[in-house]
């Protein structure tokens, strides 16, 4: 890897509400997963994985972002730098236990889109607030796609969160739902991140993605016109 030195460009990306994950648990593939995110109009989508090996991420990386260039989509990269770098995805995400933004974004150049998780008050640092392109906050509810997660927090203790880091967009995760996609009415987040919802046993539901990329063509037309 080497070291880039650029202008910032990633935040002139228009972020769009709905940020769409992929799931080791389902019988296709993270590449098939998001070729089907893209046909479905899905424009921000975020490969996580924790059972590939690297080669296995890599690979399917790899397939992914050539997917979304073609479909005008970004692909993240979740927890791994080396992979994000070495696949040219268009960003990727960090949680607290993951490398340092700065020595990320040192790594990557500013012309991708870093992200990060935020859990409390707390843990919004300096580093995270200059270093990121938007956050994920959260968890909203309890999720079926992560244990051992941090206490839940109230919706005041989200918009305050919200209003301190303004103005980078804000996505909130765990347990996420259709219903979800108006929470920016009175939150003020930018939009929702969803996995478990866009899925039935181990198959994608496309009915569920149709629906929640619905709700976010709704719901990006009525914040326009308000």
């Amino acid at each position: 890897m080497r070291f880039q030195e650029t202008k910032h460009s990633a935040t002139s990306f228009d972020f769009p509400n709905l940020y769409c994950l992929t799931s080791d648990s389902l019988t296709i593939s993270h590449s098939e997963q998001v070729n089907v995110f893209c046909k479905n109009g899905v424009k921000l989508i975020q490969l996580r994985t924790k059972e590939l090996s690297e080669d296995e991420f890599l690979e399917q990386a790899k397939i992914s972002v050539s997917t979304c260039n073609a479909f005008g989509a970004k692909l993240i990269i979740n927890d791994n730098v080396d992979i994000a770098f070495k696949s040219d995805a268009h960003g990727v995400h960090l949680g607290r236990h993951d490398m340092n933004p700065k020595e990320a974004r040192a790594l990557l150049g500013y012309s991708k889109i870093l992200g990060t998780t935020v859990h409390s008050a707390a843990e919004i640092s300096p580093v995270v607030v200059s270093e990121s392109d938007y956050i994920g906050m959260g968890p909203f509810r309890h999720s079926k796609t992560k244990s051992n997660l941090s206490p839940i927090l109230s919706n005041s203790d989200f918009s305050d969160m919200i209003i301190s880091v303004h103005p980078i967009p804000v996505y909130l995760i765990g347990g996420i739902v259709l219903a979800d996609m108006k929470l920016n009415e009175f939150l003020g987040n930018a939009g929702v991140a969803v996995c478990s919802e866009l899925s039935c046993g181990e198959s994608l539901n496309i009915d569920s993605i149709f629906n929640f990329v619905k709700e976010a063509k709704i719901s990006r037309i009525s914040s326009v016109l308000n």
